[in-house]
């Protein structure tokens, strides 16, 4: 997927997730803050960018609270993951970015939000690139 922020670009993997990927995957926060069930809830355009992504677009400029566009579709960004060596076999997660799960959002009362895909205009689920 293409992220935009100003005249940067930055072709990544974009993972859609649950706010419990990251706790999995071990992958801490360096800036701002992960991904909550709210997001999920209220279907928020947001993004946890991975170090190097967040390098790419924003250089040394914290990218907390910027917005990016995917496919002209603003997303805030509310956290950076810190860098992290890859194991042999794994992609680096610098090079990832995680937002919402939309599909498998669910109220505050256990249903199903029905929010709309969180696909952010790519019509694949789980990571991928567009």
């Amino acid at each position: 997927m293409q992220l935009v922020y100003g005249n940067a670009n930055q072709s990544t993997l974009v993972t859609d997730t649950t706010p419990e990927y990251l706790t999995i995957r071990n992958w801490a926060i360096s800036r701002g803050r992960a991904l909550d069930r709210e997001d999920m809830v209220q279907g928020s355009k947001v993004v946890v960018l991975g170090r190097t992504v967040a390098e790419k677009l924003f250089g040394n400029q914290n990218p907390v609270g910027q917005e990016i566009r995917s496919n002209r579709i603003p997303i805030t960004v509310i956290g950076e993951s810190t860098a992290k060596r890859a194991k042999p076999g794994r992609a680096r997660h610098g090079r990832h970015c995680c937002h919402p799960d939309f599909n498998r959002a669910e109220s505050s009362n256990g249903a199903q939000s029905g929010q709309p895909s969180g696909d952010l205009g790519c019509h694949h689920q789980g990571a991928r690139r567009c």
